[in-house]
């Protein structure tokens, strides 16, 4: 089961992907990568993931290349997996 998914949004930089996803690789944290279409909804796309049994989802932008930050939702499963919460939204600097 992925662990987390990293969704992408208008980055075209593919070293700066790698260096992300191998961030959680490296850690032990299986991950999957999207390249989101600007056609997908984005809660769409959260909510399949969610529905697969993914614990958070990651979000890089442009932004996040500019200010070194990336943007992650965790989400609860205590309840069972009918009830998945959203537990939070961290900000994680990077390097």
């Amino acid at each position: 089961m992925i662990e987390s998914f990293i969704e992408i949004t208008l980055i075209t930089n593919r070293g700066f992907i790698a260096h992300i996803e191998n961030i959680f690789k490296d850690r032990g944290i299986r991950c999957d990568v999207l390249l989101l279409s600007p056609r997908l909804s984005e809660q769409a796309v959260i909510k399949r993931q969610i529905l697969e049994g993914v614990s958070c989802v990651v979000r890089l932008t442009r932004m996040s290349i500019a200010t070194g930050k990336l943007s992650l939702q965790l989400f609860d499963r205590r309840h069972g997996q009918g009830d998945v919460r959203f537990e939070r939204k961290l900000i994680l600097y990077f390097v």
